[in-house]
């Protein structure tokens, strides 16, 4: 259980640190590009980059969110159950979530092999976009890795409780 923990926790914290690399990468081409701009010029290409490199910044801050469990909870409500009841509540709506997850992994990894057979690619710079649709499907399927775990790791805690 302690190795799933830490390998858990010690791919959410690489995809974290990764997504903000590319995170990093976006805010410079961006800031390239408008300085660049001040001068009269325009970097081609830029749109391109930064629709591709967001991507996985994205994908792996909602990997970090979900693992941190610091998505937008309802405290109005929920802070006056009892603590039983929100645990559970807690629960169903993470299995909703995962459901909602891997759906969208599920419909990705559909479209992935849907355009990986066409060879899709940007616009302006022609670069492939398939390296990128699967890191997105890995994120997603990470996140569904990490409510799988903290559901899990919730369902012992109210098994211990009683």
């Amino acid at each position: 259980m302690r190795y799933v923990q830490l390998v858990v926790n010690g791919a959410s914290i690489m995809g974290r640190n990764i997504g903000a690399a590319f995170l990093l990468g976006v805010v410079s081409i961006m800031c390239a590009n408008v300085a660049y701009r001040a001068i009269g010029g325009i970097i081609p290409g830029t749109f391109d980059l930064v629709e591709l490199l967001i991507i996985p910044a994205v994908g792996f801050a909602l990997v970090t969110v979900e693992h941190q469990k610091r998505h937008t909870v309802v405290d109005m409500v929920t802070t006056h159950l009892p603590p039983r009841v929100r645990s559970w509540l807690e629960i169903v709506v993470s299995m909703f979530g995962l459901f909602y997850w891997a759906a969208l992994c599920w419909a990705g990894w559909k479209m992935l092999l849907r355009k990986m057979a066409t060879g899709e690619a940007t616009q302006l710079l022609q670069l492939s976009v398939t390296p990128y649709r699967i890191v997105w499907i890995f994120a997603l399927g990470w996140i569904c890795v990490v409510i799988i775990w903290n559901v899990s790791k919730m369902i012992k805690e109210i098994r211990w409780k009683k």
